[in-house]
């Protein structure tokens, strides 16, 4: 499971903020069962404390190596090199669903 908080409220003012929590399995997300890989930027340390994970299919390995490069150039200031998509790809966790 996993734990999901948000807030609502009025734009503009926080006089109407409250707190909500809620709980999500994975078939909420309609995540089908098979191999998934997942990256987490979380596992890495970053000025910007940067908790993105991205998930797919073990099929689709270079479209997640692709997205996680994707944020590493726009988030976190990396070029787009080979290298970098070899460090991402050995990375990349083994989820069972």
């Amino acid at each position: 499971m996993f734990g999901l908080r948000y807030w609502v409220g009025a734009v503009g003012g926080a006089e109407n903020v409250s707190r909500v929590e809620d709980q999500m399995a994975l078939k909420d997300i309609k995540i089908g069962k098979g191999t998934w890989l997942v990256a987490n930027c979380g596992d890495f340390p970053s000025e910007k404390n940067c908790q993105l994970v991205i998930m797919g299919p073990a099929a689709q390995r270079e479209d997640l190596i692709s997205a996680a490069a994707a944020h590493a150039v726009s988030s976190h200031g990396h070029d787009d090199t080979p290298q970098l998509r070899k460090d991402l790809d050995g990375f990349l966790r083994t989820v069972e669903v």
